[in-house]
């Protein structure tokens, strides 16, 4: 099982092996995953240069490094590289990489919303080709791309979906889904260019980060006193295996791989009520029918003519009528791996999230 923390004993353990290694870049290092590959690289005495956008804040990134270690959290934090720039700035990935043998690219945008899509292929797609292209330009050695299980395909029937699912743009997949597969086929074309890259597909991710992202928005949605779900079912992992198994991928150095990275399947009703309990809130009253779904899907095609965008988006109600299954015994083949229990990941972050989000409240 994952620790919560490493102790400040093994913090200052040398590993005269990681001495011989130049500085890892890292993309996405404000992200939720990005913050744990960033907190256990460092925590293994790596040095580790994160590219930030200048508008990105740091406040949650130290947030998150002091909940792992309270007690040497912040001096973690300080010994954070930092650079400005963007996957869409080419001059600041190659000014990231000069200096580096190996290649984290967590950065990527997730949205469902129709203002968002331009961006978000931009950022997705093309970000990605520039981070592999750069890599491939400067010899990287090492390349671990952060993909999804969006980009997975469909199996069409009851079992579990696989690495060998092919993706198709049939049955009206979301713009997300599309960006992470088109961007998965740009390291693709790195490895035919000689990249050695290995490509992880978590699915639903708990961690520490931003409240208004990613999980951060189901901790807040509680919070706030979320009234309905729907009938949905939910992958989740704990954001520490697969920072464990990312970061164990690239040192047995498995390359032209992919890997589904997925622990749990739980209800979205369960799901939100284990975290209401976790937050000392109420869960949701009631699941929305998948034909009350299908009703507000078409009077929001009808918004949208009108190039009215309301709150809750298409893709949103869409992905509430999905069921699928993930299976991740491929990750077995290859590291030895455990996963925390699901009510022990949903009650550890609870931790976090009741500071943030009280703090917020004041």
């Amino acid at each position: 099982m994952c620790g919560h923390s490493n102790s400040g004993e093994e913090f200052f353990l040398i590993d005269l092996k990681h001495l011989l290694y130049y500085m890892i870049f890292l993309t996405g290092g404000t992200g939720l995953l990005g913050i744990r590959i960033l907190y256990d690289l460092i925590s293994n005495k790596r040095k580790v240069l994160a590219l930030k956008r200048k508008s990105s804040p740091l406040q949650y990134v130290k947030e998150a490094f002091l909940f792992y270690d309270p007690e040497f959290g912040a001096q973690k934090f300080d010994s954070i590289h930092w650079i400005e720039g963007d996957v869409l700035d080419v001059i600041s990935l190659q000014k990231g990489m000069e200096e580096c043998d190996e290649v984290y690219h967590a950065a990527a945008m997730v949205s469902f919303h129709k203002r968002d899509r331009q961006i978000m292929l931009d950022v997705n797609i093309k970000g990605t080709a520039n981070v592999v292209n750069v890599a491939v330009e400067n010899e990287i050695k090492k390349f671990c791309h952060i993909s999804s299980i969006a980009a997975l395909g469909r199996s069409g029937n009851a079992r579990a979906i696989t690495e060998e699912d092919l993706w198709t743009d049939e049955g009206d997949p979301s713009y997300y889904s599309i960006s992470k597969y088109y961007s998965e086929m740009e390291v693709w074309r790195g490895i035919e260019e000689g990249l050695n890259a290995v490509i992880l597909c978590p699915s639903l991710i708990l961690g520490a980060g931003r409240p208004e992202v990613s999980s951060g928005k189901i901790y807040s949605a509680v919070w706030e006193g979320l009234k309905v779900c729907g009938p949905n079912s939910n992958s989740i992992i704990d954001v520490r295996s697969i920072s464990k198994a990312a970061i164990e991928l690239m040192e047995k150095e498995i390359w032209k791989e992919r890997f589904i990275l997925s622990a749990h399947d739980l209800k979205a009703k369960k799901l939100f009520d284990t975290v209401a309990k976790s937050l000392g809130k109420n869960g949701p009253k009631r699941v929305m029918s998948e034909r009350q779904i299908k009703f507000f899907m078409r009077f929001i095609k009808l918004l949208s003519k009108l190039n009215i965008e309301p709150r809750i988006s298409y893709e949103t109600l869409s992905g509430a009528l999905m069921n699928y299954t993930y299976d991740n015994t491929k990750l077995e083949k290859y590291i030895a791996i455990e996963y925390p229990s699901i009510e022990e990941s949903i009650a550890y972050y609870a931790n976090y999230y009741k500071k943030i989000l009280g703090s917020m409240a004041l």
